[in-house]
């Protein structure tokens, strides 16, 4: 049993004792031993005499502060390690202590924020681990760290541009690329390269051939750019170029002959050679005189100013000293072979001023005389071929004319449709026209070639057997004829025409159409229709020929022609024609008949009438029971009843042809010698349509040619039959 309070334990560190009278701790100390209540809660420390297990008095024990952490029944704080830092109370476990962030770094235990921003030179990267000396991770070469950095290749030293050594602290310690180098990518601790030949590297080049003039461009004119070269180089006296990109010493070109280059890098030649000199190649100087790249000019040539090469003189001229910027010419008159001093000219040759060999008079000259300078052109009526010293002998040709300076004897032929039998002519005048009906097919010529071909004309000065022309000749025309040799067309002759072209005799020409007239010459188609009263049976040459011929004449009597008749046509039957030239044919009159090709009518005859138009004599004959013993009637009704007691059979009757059957009797009009007619008849009248009667009755006779029945006489019987 405690004595005093003397005798009372602290609670121990890392344990609370919350309760009064307790003779052990409430909880288990740090060493494992049991405790009055319990162990301090965690994210709190319990130095020793905690009553609480969260104590905040200060004295036995509080919140765990920053940087630190405090599991539970922690007696002390725990600090959070280098590398890490904790800027918040109460922190239970070592895992709450925040790793130092990238950029930073955390140089010693317990912090509650980060010790400072990584320095400039060096990176601090926390995915490597917690920073604790930034001094292990400087910035590698290629790139740059400002402060804060927090990782390796953060900050490249950017294109054109490279890092050669560690810890450089701004882009502006990263170097430009030198001349000659390009540095093509970011990152770079050395160029990457020599930059290309033809091109020119200044500072800071990206591509190894630059084109923006800033960095770089292409080797200017003048020089050359090897590979890797810092600076361009000066094509050499005596060469130049006037192109960009050239890549080696081999493209500077040689100064071209006739031009000097007298300095370095240039970009054309300097200028020309100077006259009287001449400059090969390479020459640095207008007046060379090294015998390699040029010289002075030689004797008996000439060099004008930029001369490449020394010039001979010219054939006809000549240079006595050297320098020569021009030969001097040999005189008119003379000629001058080099070497040889001037001659004079021969005759039948010429030599103007500076004259090499003498010139022969060409051809239309002539010169007989030496030592001059120009021909003599030769006179009209001959000729002079070339090198002619006269013209006496050389007379002009037959078939051609010569004017002034004529050269040769067929060189101004007479042309084509023209001839010339004469020699000595001068004028073209003098070629005479081809003769008509003849034709001058060739230049040249001294007479005609020959006659026109038949179907043509040729009336003078033609080339062309078959001319087409139609001013010197033709085809023959229509209406015409032209037999071989023809001047002129020949015209068809009355009575013929031709529509065609190129007729070559009058056999061409055509008869006058049958029905149609022709009565002029040259006629090209008839000249019209043959006039009524008249037929043109073919080459007629009037409209109404007054007497017959063999082409036609006036229509005959008997005949009409209408206009455009080719023969007489006979008057048809019903009508005549009297006379000559009838148009048409006239009617046949009453009384009479016309047959085919009548001249007259003729009288109708007996037992027949005929109308007008009666074509022939028995056309209209009198009808059975008439008759007609007169001649020239013109109507059936002027026939004549046959008498009574007769009868009249047939037709055409000029008399009655019989009497009346015993036993029977005949009206007027009988056509029966037993005539039966219906009906009554009464005396006096033709048989009739009034009832059967003819026939002699009961109580009548009737012997042969009765007219009417005859009674029986009193106290007789009347026999029809019976003829009393």
């Amino acid at each position: 049993m405690t004595q005093s309070l003397d005798s009372c334990l602290p609670c121990p560190p890392g344990h609370y004792c919350g309760k009064e009278n307790l003779t052990a701790a409430s909880g288990k100390c740090d060493a494992g031993l049991s405790v009055p209540s319990g162990e301090c809660t965690a994210g709190f420390y319990c130095k020793g005499g905690a009553a609480l297990p969260k104590p905040t008095d200060g004295v036995t024990g509080n919140i765990c502060p920053v940087g630190t952490y405090c599991t539970a029944a922690s007696a002390e704080p725990k600090l959070c390690p280098a590398g890490t830092f904790s800027s918040l109370l109460g922190r239970t476990t070592l895992s709450e202590c925040q790793p130092c962030p990238s950029g930073f770094y955390c140089e010693v235990p317990g912090l509650s924020a980060p010790t400072g921003e990584c320095w400039e030179g060096y990176y601090c990267d926390n995915q490597q681990g917690p920073v604790t000396d930034f001094t292990l991770y400087p910035c590698p070469q290629g790139f740059y760290c400002p402060p804060g950095t927090n990782r390796s290749t953060q900050y490249s030293c950017p294109a054109g541009t490279f890092g050669p050594r560690q810890k450089l602290k701004t882009i502006k310690e990263c170097q430009r690329c030198p001349p000659g180098k390009y540095c093509e990518f970011s990152g770079l601790v050395a160029p990457t390269g020599d930059c290309a030949e033809g091109f020119w590297c200044k500072s800071g080049a990206r591509v190894r051939n630059p084109q923006d003039g800033e960095s770089g461009l292409p080797c200017p004119p003048g020089h050359y750019c090897p590979e890797g070269a810092p600076l361009p180089l000066q094509c050499p006296p005596g060469t130049w170029t006037g192109s960009e990109g050239s890549r080696s010493l081999q493209e500077c070109w040689p100064c071209p002959g006739g031009y000097y280059c007298n300095s370095s890098g240039q970009r054309a030649p300097s200028g020309h050679c100077s006259p009287g000199y001449y400059c090969i190649t390479r020459a640095r100087t207008p007046t060379p005189t090294d015998g390699l790249s040029g010289a002075p000019c030689p004797v008996r040539h000439f060099c004008p100013l930029g001369s490449r090469s020394p010039v001979p003189c010219p054939p006809g001229s000549y240079m006595p000293h050297i320098h020569g910027e021009k030969c001097h010419a040999c005189p008119e008159g003379e000629y001058c072979v080099s070497g040889e001093k001037p001659q004079p000219c021969p005759q039948g040759y010429f030599c103007p001023k500076g004259t090499a060999l003498p010139i022969a008079c060409p051809a239309g000259s002539y010169n007989p005389s030496q030592r001059q300078a120009s021909c003599l052109p030769c006179p009209k009526g001959f000729f002079c071929p070339q090198n002619s010293s006269s013209f006496l002998e050389n007379n002009c040709s037959a078939g051609h004319y010569c004017p002034t300076g004529t050269a040769s004897a067929t060189q101004f032929p007479c042309p084509k449709g023209t001839y010339n039998p004469q020699t000595g002519s001068s004028l073209m005048s003098h070629c005479t026209p081809c003769d008509p009906g003849h034709y001058c097919a060739f230049a040249g010529q001294s007479r005609v070639t020959g006659p026109c071909l038949a179907g043509f004309y040729c009336s003078g000065g033609v080339s062309s057997p078959t001319p087409t022309d139609g001013l010197l000749g033709n085809t023959c025309p229509k209406g015409t004829y032209c037999p071989m040799g023809s001047a002129f067309p020949q015209l068809c002759p009355p009575g013929y025409y031709s529509n065609s072209t190129g007729n070559t005799g009058i056999e061409d020409c055509l008869l006058c159409d049958a029905g149609y007239f022709c009565n002029g010459t040259g006629l090209v188609s008839p000249t019209g229709l043959c006039e009524a009263g008249f037929y043109c049976s073919g080459g007629t040459i009037s409209p109404k020929l007054p007497t017959t011929t063999v082409s036609g004449g006036p229509c005959p009597p008997g005949h009409y022609c209408v206009v455009g008749s080719s023969r007489a046509q006979p008057c048809p039957a019903g009508s005549y024609s009297p006379s000559w030239s009838m148009a048409q044919c006239l009617e046949c009159p009453e009384g009479f008949y016309c047959t085919a090709a009548s001249t007259n009518y003729t009288d109708c005859p007996a037992g027949h009438y005929c109308p007008r138009n009666t074509e022939f004599a028995t056309q209209y004959p009198c009808p059975p029971g008439t008759y007609s013993e007169a001649l020239n009637i013109w109507d059936a009704s002027k026939c004549q009843l046959c008498p009574p007691g007769s009868v009249c059979s047939k037709p055409g009757l000029a008399r009655p042809d019989g009497l009346c059957m015993p036993g029977w009797f005949c009206p007027p009009g009988s056509t029966s010698s037993k005539p039966v007619f219906p009906g009554n008849y009464s005396a006096g009248m033709a048989a009739s349509a009034s009832g059967p009667v003819g026939l002699c009755q009961a109580g009548t006779f009737c012997p042969a040619g009765s007219f009417l029945p005859l009674p029986c006489t009193p106290g007789s019987v009347g026999n029809p039959r019976l003829v009393l």
